[in-house]
């Protein structure tokens, strides 16, 4: 076992080598033990790689592989760097190939995963991820309670690179995994020259997830291309997700994008395989999400873009959540597209702009049933050649209730002042 406990790690270097080395924990590595405890460090300005010359950087302050029965608690994780100039994994910790594992109540701030990335097409180049915490490859995990702020996965953007998860990243989790009770704020996936980078999952960016509960995080003032170029869920981008909630997150003030093509300024879902229940999305706030904060440039799904499903007999469940004063060019509130099946129930939407719910291309089947949708230009349109359900719906103040040249099912609507409570 180790025991890592009440210490000051600063200014401290894995690698410098030159041309295709990898440096390994800035501040820290561990390999390959069990039982492991690292608790109550003040951990800042470390580098994992230092090198100019293509090496690669793991875990700017800390990185941690093959050490199951793991906790890391109650550290101060600051301005670390996983890699000056390649390719970086975890500007603040970085965890692989693991089981047991608990990251909780830790302060990881201003880390950065890359700071001037190679093009895709050179040797080492093209992907970065994880400003601030990654987790991969692990099982049965939780994160919680940690403060996770104003950490970049990358800095200078590079021709076709890659930045994903400016506050967070994990990939491929498995069994019982929890990101739960965290303040994710103020983080970014790419600042600058992002403009052919994939950004995307400002806040986090979760991918290959099996029975995962993301619940009860604060995800506010995120984005997932800072200056310049489009991006893809500005608060918390998921994808590959099977049997999975997203329950009870507060979505604030996050936006995608700087140019066309941005999406899911709170969340965006997408590439889902065949599962008995895909994911369920329940019980969120989505408050003030951008899928650009500028409004003459084309974006989609304000608070929440759903897309790119293989869904067969599975189900996707958007339940009882608000969306109020979000906004896109396409779909303020939601825009869904390629969704095999679906359901949207017990939501309420308030003025996200044009659209409050665009029922996009590819949507063989929706059911839309007991919302509430007040304030919208059009509130839920339904764009031609798909089909949607819409039952028991409270309407006001609507300029049009529903639009689109779709196929609409629309039975037993409700009119009237849904007589909200007045927040001031």
């Amino acid at each position: 076992s180790v025991s890592i406990q009440d210490n000051m790690l600063s200014g401290n270097l894995g690698s410098d080598s030159g041309f295709g080395s990898v440096g390994y924990g800035g501040g820290v590595a561990v390999d390959s033990s069990v039982d492991v405890l690292i608790s109550n460090n003040q951990v800042e300005h470390n580098f994992a790689s230092a090198s100019w010359y293509s090496g690669s950087g793991l875990g700017g302050g800390f990185f941690l592989r093959h050490v199951d029965g793991i906790v890391v608690s109650d550290n101060s994780i600051y301005e670390n760097v996983a890699t000056l100039r390649t390719n970086g994994g975890g500007g603040g910790l970085l965890l692989a190939a693991s089981q047991n594992v608990l990251i909780a109540g830790n302060e990881v701030v201003g880390n950065w995963g890359t700071m001037f990335q190679l093009p895709a097409s050179q040797a080492h180049g093209g992907a970065s991820g994880a400003g601030g915490i990654g987790v991969a490859n692990v099982y049965s995990a939780t994160v919680s309670g940690n403060i996770i702020r104003e950490n970049t996965t990358l800095v200078y953007g590079a021709f076709e690179a890659s930045a994903t998860g400016g506050g967070i990243v994990g990939s491929d989790l498995f069994e019982n995994t929890r990101l739960i009770d965290n303040v994710i704020t103020g983080n970014v996936a790419c600042q600058t020259n992002c403009g052919t980078v994939y950004s995307s999952g400002g806040g986090g960016y979760l991918v290959g997830i099996h029975g995962m509960e993301v619940s009860g995080n604060t995800f506010a003032d995120n984005t997932a291309s800072l200056l310049d170029g489009g991006g893809n869920g500005g608060g918390l981008h998921i994808r590959q997700v099977e049997n999975s909630r997203v329950h009870r997150n507060h979505f604030l003030r996050n936006w995608g994008g700087k140019e066309e093509g941005s999406s899911g300024g709170g969340l965006s879902i997408d590439y889902f395989p065949p599962a008995e229940q895909s994911v369920t999305v329940d019980a969120n706030l989505f408050l003030g999400n951008l899928g650009s904060p500028d409004p003459s440039v084309e974006s989609q799904g304000g608070a929440a873009n759903i897309a790119g499903f293989d869904l067969g007999e599975s189900d996707f469940l958007f339940t009882n959540n608000v969306l109020a004063g979000n906004r896109a060019t396409t779909g303020g509130g939601m825009n869904l597209l390629s969704v095999n099946a679906g359901a949207l129930t017990n939501n309420t939407l308030y003025d996200n702009g044009k659209v409050g719910v665009l029922v996009n291309y590819n949507v063989p089947e929706l059911t839309l049933t007991n919302n509430i949708v007040v304030s919208h230009t059009v509130g839920i349109s339904v764009t031609e050649g798909t089909t949607a359900t819409v039952s028991y719906t409270l309407w006001d103040d609507n300029d049009t209730d529903i639009g689109g040249g779709g196929t609409i099912s629309h039975t037993h609507p409700v009119y009237g002042d849904p007589a909200f409570i007045d927040s001031t």
